[in-house]
C-alpha cells in the first residue's frame, strides 16, 4: 500500500517494507514486537535500517526487536553536507546533468498506462477524494483500508 499526501503532520520521504510474519516458527514472539520492516528514508535523515525480531543470543529462547542501521551522514565523513532534495536536481540542471530526469518516451508511456484511470476516475460519480485537515496524519478512510488488508500504517 501506499499513502502520500500534502500538509500532513509530518514532513517525510520513505519507504516501509512490513514482511509477513515467518509461518511455523519455533521461538513465541511476544505481541510486543512487530513484524520484520525494512525501511528506506528518503529525507529527512537519509538511512536504511531494519527491525527484525531475533533469538537472543545464549541459551535463552526470549525474542526482541533489534536493528540493523546504516545512517548516510555517519557512513562517510563527505556526506556531513548531503543536500536537499530540490537542492539537488537545481544543480542537475544548472549543470545539465538529464540522468535523474524522465525521458520523453517515458513521460509517454506513464501517461499511456495512467490516462484510462484518470477518465475512469473522473467519470465515476461515487469517487471522491476524503479530504482531511491540515497538519493530521491523513484520512481516516487510509487506516480503514490498511485494517481491511490486514495492516497498519506505522507510527514511527
Amino acid at each position: 500500500m501506499m499513502k502520500a499526501g500534502k500538509a500532513l503532520d509530518e514532513r517525510k520521504a520513505e519507504i516501509r517494507i512490513v514482511f509477513k510474519p515467518a509461518a511455523g516458527s519455533i521461538f513465541s514472539v511476544p505481541n510486543t514486537i512487530k513484524n520484520n520492516e525494512l525501511v528506506i528514508k528518503i529525507q529527512p535523515d537519509e538511512s536504511i535500517y531494519m527491525r527484525i525480531a531475533n533469538k537472543v543470543p545464549g541459551l535463552t529462547s526470549r525474542m526482541e526487536e533489534g536493528r540493523l542501521n546504516m545512517f548516510y551522514r555517519e557512513a562517510w565523513e563527505e556526506s556531513k553536507d548531503i543536500p536537499d532534495a530540490y537542492e539537488r536536481l537545481i544543480l542537475d540542471v544548472l549543470n545539465g546533468e538529464k540522468s535523474l530526469f524522465i525521458r520523453d518516451d517515458e513521460l509517454e508511456v506513464a501517461w499511456d498506462i495512467f490516462s484510462d484511470a484518470i477518465h475512469e476516475l473522473e467519470e465515476d460519480p461515487n469517487v471522491e477524494p476524503e479530504s482531511y485537515k491540515y497538519g493530521t496524519r491523513g484520512p481516516v478512510g487510509a487506516d480503514h483500508l490498511a485494517a481491511r488488508h490486514g495492516s497498519r500504517w506505522s507510527e514511527l
